[in-house]
């Protein structure tokens, strides 16, 4: 387990250090993150839009479209088909309740 903890670990490190902005501009990340009964180690959302000089910007608002990215990290000891599917189910579509849906965070 503490192998897993180091993979979360040095994947927040490198979001913070900005090594993964050739993925996106990560600027919220969040520890032990809970989507309905799935606690994911890491959350981090963000954006396509650069920051940067005055080039970057204009070329980043002419051309980039506006998208927000969201990074989910799981880890676990062992992955099947179930798992999978409720990874998916939670994270992926819409729930079809009339009631809201909230994102809790420990």
């Amino acid at each position: 387990m503490y192998d897993l903890d180091l993979v979360a670990d040095s994947v927040e490190e490198k979001l913070v250090r900005g090594d993964l902005r050739w993925l996106a501009n990560f600027n919220e990340i969040h520890r032990d993150y809970i989507i309905g009964d799935i606690v994911f180690p890491l959350y981090a959302s963000g954006s396509l839009q650069e920051k940067g000089f005055l080039l970057s910007r204009i070329f980043s608002a002419l051309v980039t479209p506006k998208y927000r990215v969201h990074l989910l990290l799981y880890t676990s000891q062992t992955i099947d088909a179930k798992l999978l599917r409720n990874l998916v189910m939670m994270t992926g579509f819409p729930q079809r309740s009339s009631k809201p849906t909230y994102i809790r965070r420990r």
